[in-house]
């Protein structure tokens, strides 16, 4: 299962890396957001 996933981003990652960076980089601020932190957000805006 595991490996199924990382094949899955491997291969979203190599059609669209900009797609894919963007999406990651809204999940970590949203993890970041549940642990009441903000900087990814802050960073990210200014």
């Amino acid at each position: 299962m595991r490996e199924n996933m990382l094949t899955a981003l491997e291969a979203a990652w190599e059609l669209n890396p900009v797609l894919f960076e963007k999406q990651l980089w809204e999940k970590v601020d949203q993890e970041l957001h549940k642990s009441g932190t903000d900087t990814a957000g802050s960073l990210e805006k200014s």
